[in-house]
């Protein structure tokens, strides 16, 4: 992005918008606005890609300062699966270079997502406007939006600075950027069914039970009820 400096009254050093910027702003989607996020709008709840819900016991009457609870609680719902999709990912078949290996690209792919989720999620509460602070006065303590805004920022600051360096290293050792593996729901991935894991929507491929809300689904097998986790 770029910066623009101000003097005293206001003005901006600098009117004109140069040197020119040599990218394309990314466009911030309606729901991203909403939420104070970015990259979410795909994961907007229902999806075949993570369960039913990550938040629980949603009351869509709960009114927040800046947005309703519940529009934040959906938009922590999108964060997570953003994150659980981004964490599915392949394993090796990579020809690394300068030192890569197999468990260093594993744990990028994974740690990344992981700070974007916590990047988002940073974003989502300073704009559901719950962690402005109101500086205390005299002997008044320090409140909680006042403790928690510096971590808050802090979060956004930290994690964006590493997830780049992050990219840069999968670049550094020839790594592809991500390395996702689509996960299907109603999918027996565990089928003998080879197709299942290259072509999850093939007529061939053994299909398992939905997932229901709670994450749980009970399935007869050998005449005995059996408890499998669903996502």
């Amino acid at each position: 992005g770029r910066i623009k400096l101000l003097d005293n009254y206001g003005n901006m050093l600098n009117p004109e918008d140069t040197p020119s910027i040599p990218y394309m702003y990314d466009d911030v989607t309606l729901y991203d606005k909403e939420c104070g996020t970015f990259g979410l709008a795909d994961f907007q709840l229902p999806n075949d890609q993570c369960p039913d819900q990550f938040v629980c016991n949603i009351d869509s009457s709960s009114i927040g300062k800046d947005m309703s609870l519940s529009t934040f609680a959906n938009c922590v719902n999108s964060m997570d699966c953003a994150m659980l999709d981004g964490m599915t990912t392949k394993y090796g078949g990579q020809n690394l270079v300068y030192g890569g290996s197999d468990d260093i690209a594993l744990f990028l792919y994974q740690m990344i997502p992981h700070h974007q989720n916590a990047v988002n999620m940073a974003k989502a509460v300073l704009k559901a406007g719950e962690v402005e602070c109101v500086p205390p006065v005299g002997d008044e303590k320090k409140s909680v939006e006042c403790r928690l805004e510096p971590i808050v920022r802090d979060i956004i600051n930290a994690q964006n600075r590493q997830i780049i360096k992050m990219q840069g290293i999968l670049e550094n050792i020839g790594a592809t950027p991500t390395s996702d593996c689509d996960f299907k729901n109603n999918v027996d991935f565990n089928s003998n069914d080879s197709e299942c894991t290259t072509n999850p929507n093939s007529k061939t491929c053994k299909k398992g039970p939905k997932s229901k809300k709670n994450g749980k689904d009970k399935s007869k097998k050998n005449g005995k009820d059996t408890n499998e986790r669903g996502f």
